[in-house]
């Protein structure tokens, strides 16, 4: 079972080193080498105990000995920079946002403060490791605007299997009896459609919707026709092709262009870290660039997209 699981991350691993040679050139092939030599230089000096952070002008806490999203905080005091930058852009004031996958709460956060006490953010998480900090994190920010779910969201209404990673923003449903690491444990938790949550909680209209829920992309829009036909929210969605593989994420893409959507911005993952990415990595491109890419192998095995409702 560890095999499997070190050989996957292996592929991922290396899959990202080709990407960044083939179509990265120079500059992020430096970048890139500066990246990891920082990163194993702070990780081997980092505090793992230390959970109280201030990001900017937020306060914010963290998981005490987490080595994903938490000790990234500590090191860089940002989380998907180029991702964060169109997040504050495209947020307004009275906003709703339904944030799928908060994690411990780094876009929640952002959002809470900006949309302000007229908004509404609609935060779930389905890690019980993960959502107290979660919850812990907007009450801090000492706004009335948000509520909270230990759910998460998918095509049916189910239980399902829930891996809980020893990184916190690894944790995922876990899919067709996939293989997990031995660190990480396995439990059930309640999945509802994003219709069914959004007609049983009185929703009355979504600006954003916010996803980042390591392959489980292709189920919740399988979930969401009533919603996305009707709020035509903004999305922005991590695509984890790792994990759906070809043919699924190129499902996402045409339903998505079906229900008249197209694409704002693109962003490669890996380009979306400190050091390596920069505001010009942020693309403009469209659905069928997106095919396009799936079709002739271009595509790298994660990246961000926002995506907008363009037809009346």
């Amino acid at each position: 079972m560890k095999q499997n699981f070190v050989c996957f991350n292996n592929m991922v691993h290396k899959n990202t080193i080709k990407f960044i040679l083939k179509h990265g050139g120079f500059n992020k092939i430096i970048r890139a080498t500066c990246f990891v030599i920082n990163d194993k230089i702070k990780r081997s000096n980092i505090n793992f105990e230390k959970n109280k952070l201030i990001l900017g002008k937020y306060k914010f806490q963290t998981i005490e000995n987490d080595k994903g999203i938490s000790t990234e905080l500590q090191i860089y005091q940002s989380h998907e920079p180029l991702t964060t930058h169109l997040m504050i852009k495209e947020l307004k004031q009275n906003m709703v946002c339904v944030d799928l996958g908060s994690n411990i709460g780094y876009y929640a956060v952002i959002e809470s403060n900006i949309i302000g006490e007229s908004g509404k953010i609609f935060a779930i998480e389905p890690s019980p490791v993960n959502f107290p900090i979660l919850k812990l994190n907007l009450e801090n920010q000492k706004k009335n605007n948000f509520s909270v779910y230990n759910i998460a969201i998918g095509d049916k209404n189910e239980n399902m299997e829930f891996i809980i990673s020893s990184k916190s923003n690894w944790s995922k449903i876990r899919m067709n009896d996939e293989k997990i690491n031995p660190e990480d444990k396995i439990i059930k938790i309640p999945v509802k459609t994003l219709d069914s949550f959004v007609k049983e909680n009185n929703i009355k209209k979504i600006d954003i919707l916010r996803m980042d829920v390591e392959g489980f992309e292709y189920n919740i829009i399988l979930g969401a026709n009533r919603v996305l036909e009707k709020f035509k929210p903004k999305i922005f969605v991590e695509i984890h092709k790792m994990y759906l593989g070809k043919e699924k994420t190129y499902k996402i893409f045409s339903d998505l262009k079906n229900k008249g959507y197209e694409i704002k911005y693109y962003i490669p993952r890996i380009y979306d870290s400190p050091i390596i990415g920069e505001l010009k990595d942020i693309e403009k491109i469209t659905i069928n660039d997106i095919l396009n890419k799936l079709n002739n192998g271009t595509i790298p095995d994660a990246f961000q997209v926002v995506l907008e409702h363009t037809k009346n």
